[in-house]
């Protein structure tokens, strides 16, 4: 074999594999979760109207607490689920019930574990986690097409996260 031949079947090796390791976000179309907010409702012992966009319901034999907000179209926008004062579900929804945000729960007023954003149309827009209230691994951060557009480590969590853009 020719060098040029060799150089060529290299190139092409090069470009085969650099575009099949392009990684795209996958679609996850996850809408407001109907049986979940009946499940609320008939286990819970008590519920209170707040204020307009807001209610509460608890459950006292579980000692969860739910706080669900809603916006003037009577559109869930958050729901929040408690128990013993500590944040267990926390998920934010588009207007079109699309989830926005999956966040951990909250140990001492601070998320721990993974959370994930999307884009309205379902696809990842974010995803990481956090070690009490701290980035911490790798951040990836997609674009509105699906394509990972940014990694972002910030190891434990104790350092200024290193950035790798991806064109």
């Amino acid at each position: 074999m020719k060098k040029e031949e060799i150089l060529a079947v290299f190139g092409m090796l090069f470009l085969l594999i650099s575009c099949e390791n392009k990684e795209v976000s996958k679609i996850e179309v996850i809408k407001l979760d109907k049986e979940l907010l009946e499940e609320i409702k008939r286990e819970s012992d008590t519920f209170f109207n707040i204020k307009k966009e807001e209610i509460k319901y608890i459950n006292k034999k579980e000692n969860l607490e739910t706080r669900i907000f809603k916006d003037a179209h009577d559109n869930i926008l958050r729901i929040i689920q408690e128990k013993d004062g500590k944040a267990i579900y926390v998920r934010e929804y588009f207007e079109n019930g699309q989830v926005m945000g999956e966040l951990p729960q909250k140990i001492n007023d601070k998320y721990h574990g993974k959370a994930t954003y999307y884009y309205k149309d379902g696809r990842i827009r974010v995803e990481g986690s956090f070690k009490f209230g701290k980035s911490i691994g790798i951040w990836k951060k997609y674009g509105k097409n699906g394509n990972l557009i940014l990694i972002e480590d910030y190891g434990d969590g104790d350092m200024e996260p290193k950035r790798i853009q991806i064109d």
